[in-house]
């Protein structure tokens, strides 16, 4: 009986020396993208440019008050919609710190950010251009980033917009649904 022992402890030895850790690898892929629903339609995007920080001044509408700095940033996509149409998405946003995009942004400008503007264009038809912007109701649009990566500079968010028809602005098209994911800036 003393020898049955210590073979079952060096066998418990080996089993236990013998289990190795699985050794797993985890890539991380990003999907850029920028999508939209309008008028019951669907538009993506993979296609997508940031401009770097412009430094502008914002005039408050009092007259009274001085202006502010903040730095701008402008992103441009490209896509097509569910009919096959050409549509190119700008908006402009205006932060403080452009280290710190994370908030709401609406057109009514606070101290640390705001909408400047939004526009989208239906590049198809070249012969009549349709170009929308932002409505003057500045309480029917908000861009909220909701996540930024400083290290890898990406920014995830979503949007809603109310646009005003550029020539006739009783024309208005809601872009729905927005989502902003993972692109960078």
């Amino acid at each position: 009986m003393k020898n049955k022992y210590p073979f079952l402890l060096f066998s418990f030895i080996i089993l236990i020396a013998s289990c190795s850790p699985d050794v797993v690898t985890v890539e991380v892929i990003r999907n850029p993208s920028v999508s939209f629903d309008y008028n019951t339609s669907p538009w993506k995007s993979s296609s997508y440019s940031f401009t770097a920080p412009a430094r502008v001044v914002v005039y408050p509408g009092d007259t009274t008050q001085p202006g502010k700095f903040y730095n701008r940033l402008t992103m441009q996509a490209f896509g097509k919609d569910a009919a096959n149409n050409d549509l190119q998405l700008i908006v402009s946003f205006d932060a403080v710190d452009a280290n710190v995009l994370v908030g709401a942004y609406t057109p009514d400008h606070n101290t640390q950010r705001g909408l400047a503007n939004v526009q989208l264009y239906n590049l198809s038809n070249s012969n009549n251009l349709m170009a929308y912007q932002l409505c003057a109701d500045p309480g029917l649009s908000v861009l909220t980033i909701k996540r930024q990566s400083q290290a890898e500079r990406l920014v995830s968010g979503s949007f809603r917009f109310t646009l005003c028809n550029v020539r006739d602005t009783t024309q208005k098209i809601i872009l729905a649904n927005g989502m902003i994911t993972d692109i960078r800036y």
